[in-house]
């Protein structure tokens, strides 16, 4: 449930638990000296700790990441005062079905390691400017904490970006979650699930990334 500062409930989404998702690499069957394949694969860890949002990356020497995320519940979708918070979908920016509160384009640059995203004390808040918190890029997400009483699991949907660097860059993305045909239009790939506790899935993600030497 969302909480305002008045404690009025409204629906909250956001995810709970650790993922780990693998950015594997396709064989073209071609060879490129001026290209190596990224080898071993990149991992990605995603974990909603009680200081904020902790995404990972290993073996992402080489490329450059981004990270978003997009509330994708049907109580959301149908909620005429706030909707769905879109605003760090790396796509969309946000808007109030009422057309009253509004809010640019957000996409967490990570770099090729990770970062942790801490949490605003209330999404509400930070849609109406009540609260003192704002998102910041790379640093900070409009999320509350997690807590007990609240129920995250399933709930949003997750976008991450991969460029190369040097000088013929390339990217590809890939999403996962409740709705990742909201990122319909960006062509992005779907991850492959492989279970190995209740508690903890991993993805494989398919890919043609390769870095330059």
């Amino acid at each position: 449930m969302r909480l305002n500062n008045y404690g009025f409930a409204f629906a909250l989404v956001t995810f709970t638990g650790c993922e780990t998702f693998y950015l594997g690499n396709e064989d073209t069957g071609t060879e490129d000296t001026g290209l190596v394949e990224l080898s071993p694969n990149p991992t990605v860890d995603i974990t909603w700790t009680t200081e904020g949002i902790q995404v990972s990356i290993e073996n992402g020497e080489g490329m450059e990441f981004r990270f978003g995320l997009t509330e994708s519940t049907e109580s959301c979708s149908v909620d005429t005062e706030y909707g769905c918070w879109t605003a760090e979908d790396c796509m969309s920016g946000y808007i109030t079905p009422q057309n009253d509160f509004s809010h640019p384009v957000y996409c967490h640059g990570i770099g090729t390691s990770g970062s942790t995203l801490k949490y605003s004390d209330s999404l509400i808040g930070v849609i109406t400017g009540a609260s003192s918190d704002y998102v910041i890029n790379g640093q900070q997400t409009a999320f509350p904490s997690p807590n007990d009483e609240m129920s995250y699991e399933y709930e949003v949907t997750y976008y991450l970006e991969g460029t190369t660097v040097g000088s013929n860059p390339t990217t590809e993305c890939w999403t996962w979650g409740v709705n990742p045909r909201h990122y319909e239009e960006k062509n992005c790939k779907a991850p492959v699930p492989v279970l190995l506790n209740p508690q903890h899935i991993r993805w494989s993600l398919p890919s043609n990334l390769v870095r330059h030497k």
